[in-house]
């Protein structure tokens, strides 16, 4: 499975490279980012011996598992790469495990975070720590996906803007998504949390990852699958020539009609 996983990687670095190029020269990561971002861990949750899953968390980690297959079908996620997570309640969430492979994973893999314990026996993701700062801060928020599709991954290693209006149902979904620098999504989880809100559903960090949040796992994913097809038709676009955008009158007619303000 690991030599399937580093596979994977090789092929998606490959892709990334070339994607990247058609923006401009890549930006590289730093030797330090790589090792802060190797050393990144899930918090030191304290074991939860004792657990019975309820009905409705036992819906919730059906529709986890299916959402992330549908994930790893449409190439949002691949091997381990990527993290899904959802709440179940004021003060829990379930959240994919470190180092699995997401097409893999059945519903007695997820981990279920309740405070500050976890299930015994399992370890969460490393980047739990910001789904569980972005649960605490925004009570509208029930699903959160930290992944980087390939041609989203291109605009993140670039030095060119991601820009959502190509057309109205992209910047209905994803709104303006806002460039933070890798050191950011690296930093401090609650100050990470403190960028979204109902007008920020998303945001793109340089060379790591893109993030998606929503009032349900489904309306989560789509706003990534949505991004994903933004950026690969941008990319497909500047093949053929100049890629048109919406205006600020279309936009600001956007805005006004859908109530996006």
């Amino acid at each position: 499975m690991v030599a399937y996983q580093l596979f994977e990687t090789i092929e998606f670095s490959a892709k990334l490279d070339l994607l990247s190029r058609k923006l401009g020269e890549p930006r590289a990561v730093t030797g330090e980012q790589l090792t802060r971002w190797n050393a990144q861990k899930a918090p030191d949750y304290q074991p939860m011996t004792r657990h019975t899953v309820g009905e409705r968390e036992q819906e919730i980690r059906a529709e986890m598992v299916q959402k992330l297959r549908r994930g790893c079908e449409h190439a949002l996620l691949f091997g381990a790469s990527g993290v899904c997570s959802a709440r179940v309640d004021a003060d829990s969430f379930l959240v994919t495990p470190e180092g699995m492979d997401n097409a893999l994973l059945e519903e007695r893999d997820l981990v279920l975070i309740h405070g500050g314990a976890a299930e015994a026996g399992k370890q969460p993701a490393a980047e739990s720590a910001l789904h569980a700062a972005i649960y605490k801060q925004h009570a509208s928020i029930h699903a959160v996906f930290s992944a980087a599709p390939a041609n989203v991954a291109a605009f993140a290693s670039a030095k060119e803007r991601f820009e959502t209006s190509t057309v109205p149902e992209s910047y209905y979904m994803l709104r303006s998504v806002p460039t933070r620098p890798m050191e950011d999504f690296l930093g401090d989880p609650g100050a990470n949390a403190a960028l979204f809100s109902e007008k920020t559903p998303v945001v793109l960090f340089e060379n790591c990852r893109i993030v998606t949040t929503g009032a349900s796992l489904f309306t989560a994913l789509d706003r990534l699958e949505v991004a994903e097809a933004t950026a690969t038709s941008i990319l497909v676009a500047r093949d053929a020539g100049k890629v048109i955008f919406l205006s600020e009158g279309e936009i600001q007619a956007l805005k006004t009609t859908f109530h996006l303000e």
